[in-house]
């Protein structure tokens, strides 16, 4: 059986320590949890830790201590700082959990990550879904787990890189039943921006503005996906007002700064963009989205020089960019470099999914018209029209090129 320990009167009344296995109960019913989260959602944590501690004094001579009961107080102890408390509880959870019991997995899952041991707890969170693939409190914790590694929400280098991460994120929004919490929505949200699903980004955001119309982190990335619509200038600048009211409590917001940017350049008000970008560059001086974007604003302004040089920086700190590889490839086309052009655009072409290559083999071939290099402009021709038979440009340029081959 389970030993207590009530020496320490300043920490729990009962400290767990492993003698012998135990049965498993959860005690609490579904309205005793909703009562304990509601109080858990107000921080009252000392008097989530008073119930559970009833509950497990009540049962201390039987030694079947209730599991929900435990995982609450770890998690009610975890919030306010008292880590050894909370770790008695997880070990004693650790002990009695059995790796087939889905329940019990997940809630040790959830104590580890308010302790932040983020990788213990996703290494859980996925041998739950091994046994339960469409659990939601997994799922849900899981995508918010990768939503923090990049630095602006999962960029698509990382999401193309990761193909289980964007089968989870798909396994999210289809997400069925009972989603009133507008935690359950601002994930969704978050993970709908992450695949670049903007329409169904902000409808998520909409939902948990509806609970909560203080919410700030709904309010932030609502103007996020308003200041990524294209061709829509009334969006960027209600997204530009929006992200300014952030700034003016909050001026080094780095998401803010960033997608701001983004809204004024839809609106090609590329000095003030500049200016943003450069600012947010002194904060993330490495950061090779914000120099291609910066690279990007210098090409639209025709400083193709400028902007090669970004692109070049954003290259040295990630070699697989392929928007920045392909942004070189033009901007050494516009001042009449061709060969290394050339180079950047074969690069790309290592890079980039076999679907997505046609628009950087037409720049290759525009490249090679530019070189008269007629077979290996009709090469690349081909190779365009193998994946669209129907290219408009593809099919001219293959003209001009057996033209060319023809008159020699």
């Amino acid at each position: 059986m389970y030993k207590t320990n009530t020496n320490n009167v300043n920490k729990s009344k009962i400290i767990f320590t492993v003698t012998s296995p135990i049965s498993r109960n959860y005690a609490f019913d579904q309205t005793q949890i909703s009562r304990i989260k509601t109080m858990l959602s107000k921080n009252r944590y000392s008097a989530v830790i008073d119930l559970c501690e009833s509950q497990l004094e009540n049962e201390q001579n039987d030694g079947d201590f209730s599991l929900d009961a435990i995982y609450f107080r770890a998690y009610a102890h975890s919030k306010m700082g008292l880590t050894g408390e909370a770790l008695n509880d997880i070990e004693y959870l650790v002990f009695v959990q059995d790796p087939r019991n889905v329940k019990e997995m997940v809630l040790k899952a959830n104590v580890l990550k308010v302790l932040d041991q983020a990788e213990e707890a996703q290494d859980l969170y996925e041998r739950v879904l091994g046994r339960d693939p469409n659990n939601t409190t997994a799922l849900l914790s899981l995508a918010k787990y990768y939503l923090t590694k990049p630095e602006y929400i999962a960029s698509q280098s990382f999401l193309r890189n990761s193909p289980e991460i964007s089968h989870t994120f798909e396994k999210v929004l289809k997400l069925q039943g009972d989603e009133i919490t507008t935690d359950h929505h601002m994930t969704k949200g978050l993970v709908a921006h992450a695949l670049q699903r903007y329409e169904e980004a902000l409808l998520h955001f909409d939902r948990v503005l509806e609970l909560d119309p203080e919410h700030k982190a709904a309010n932030k990335y609502r103007a996020v996906c308003l200041a990524l619509r294209t061709n829509n200038p009334e969006s960027s600048k209600i997204a530009i007002t929006n992200l300014n009211k952030i700034l003016e409590t909050n001026p080094n917001d780095k998401v803010c700064l960033y997608y701001k940017a983004i809204a004024l350049k839809h609106i090609s008000k590329y000095k003030e963009a500049l200016e943003t970008l450069k600012k947010l560059l002194i904060l993330e001086p490495n950061n090779h989205e914000v120099l291609n974007q910066i690279g990007q604003l210098y090409a639209l302004e025709k400083q193709h020089f400028e902007a090669m040089d970004y692109f070049e920086k954003a290259i040295a700190i990630d070699r697989t960019h392929i928007s920045s590889w392909r942004l070189r490839a033009v901007a050494l086309y516009n001042i009449g470099i061709f060969d290394e052009s050339l180079e950047c655009f074969n690069q790309v072409l290592e890079l980039i999914p076999f679907g997505s290559r046609n628009e950087v083999l037409l720049g290759k071939a525009y490249t090679l018209l530019a070189m008269r290099k007629w077979e290996d402009l009709l090469q690349v021709c081909d190779e365009i029209l193998q994946i669209d038979p129907s290219h408009l440009k593809a099919n001219e340029l293959r003209i001009q090129a057996i033209g060319k081959i023809g008159s020699k």
